[in-house]
């Protein structure tokens, strides 16, 4: 399809000329960009949709100060990109498609750009690059994670049995309901010293170093450096997820991912407990030594 034109009245200024050409250029590459980006100067009727000159069609007019048509590579209202109101959000959006359908490595900007109907310089005005638009989109997704957990905890209640298991399972669901988020973070691709980026993850990993702190507070844990508890917990979280997306147990509903991540999260704390008691006599335990604590200090 040809590119339409638009029309410059003879006997503007020079000052007039390049104000309406300017605008018109603006239009047209406002987070679209310019189709082609060739620029000719032809003779056209001024509603950009056949020659000016009815003597000889697409005749070219020589430009004169008085006399400028300007045939621009500006898209139709048909075939213009469609403006977006929020292009990072889409370009997001299109990515996590994109990754869900061939990994993170799988696409490149370009490709992106023309999905979601863009130039393929549109990208670069939010995202240096691809690093930078999967950077943020780990940030993305390790902010919902640790929202997540946060939300799982809570609900479980004060059990420490039940809030390990709960947590788990927030791990493991977070992992196949944004499957292309949880790819993005933990790709090769992106960059780990981002400082949005690192913000979300120690959050998220916060949140299992204050459960494991409390637990050898309370005795649940025994003593010794916290990362001997965080690794293996981690690697249960990532493995776990990582078994049930590619299928090894089989096709699991809802309620079969819970179970399974129940009983492969019950037996690793059961090798991590000082003993094998549950979560909830622990927690009356902690709760007596508090108000025994109480009791001698007002003494």
């Amino acid at each position: 399809m040809a590119a339409p034109f638009f029309y410059l009245k003879p006997g503007l200024d020079s000052n007039a000329r390049s104000a309406r050409v300017g605008r018109a250029l603006r239009e047209a590459s406002h987070d679209g960009g310019l189709a082609g980006g060739s620029i000719s100067l032809l003779g056209l009727r001024p509603d950009c949709s056949a020659p000016h000159t009815p003597r000889k069609t697409n005749r070219v007019i020589s430009p004169t100060p008085n006399h400028l048509l300007l045939r621009c590579a500006m898209p139709s209202a048909s075939s213009r990109p469609y403006h977006h109101g929020d292009l990072p959000r889409v370009l997001r959006e299109g990515a996590l498609e994109l990754i869900a359908e061939r990994g993170p490595m799988g696409f490149t900007l370009r490709e992106l750009a023309r999905r979601v109907g863009v130039s393929h310089a549109a990208p670069y005005r939010h995202y240096a690059d691809k690093r930078a638009l999967l950077t943020s989109l780990a940030v993305e997704g390790a902010r919902r994670l640790a929202d997540d957990i946060e939300a799982a905890l809570q609900a479980a209640g004060p059990d420490a049995r039940a809030q390990f298991l709960a947590a788990g399972h927030a791990y493991v669901r977070f992992a196949l309901d944004h499957a292309a988020h949880f790819r993005a973070m933990f790709s090769s691709d992106i960059d780990t010293n981002d400082a949005a980026y690192v913000a979300a993850r120690d959050r998220s990993l916060g949140l299992l170093h204050d459960y494991i702190a409390a637990a050898q507070t309370s005795g649940y844990f025994g003593p010794g450096d916290p990362k001997s508890f965080v690794i293996p917990v981690f690697a249960m979280h990532q493995g776990l997820a990582e078994l049930i997306s590619l299928g090894v147990f089989g096709t699991l509903d809802a309620a079969n991912v819970k179970a399974v991540s129940d009983l492969a999260h019950g037996r690793l704390l059961d090798g991590l407990v000082t003993k094998p008691v549950s979560g909830a006599a622990m927690s009356k335990k902690t709760s007596k030594a508090k108000s025994s604590r109480g009791a001698r200090s007002r003494a």
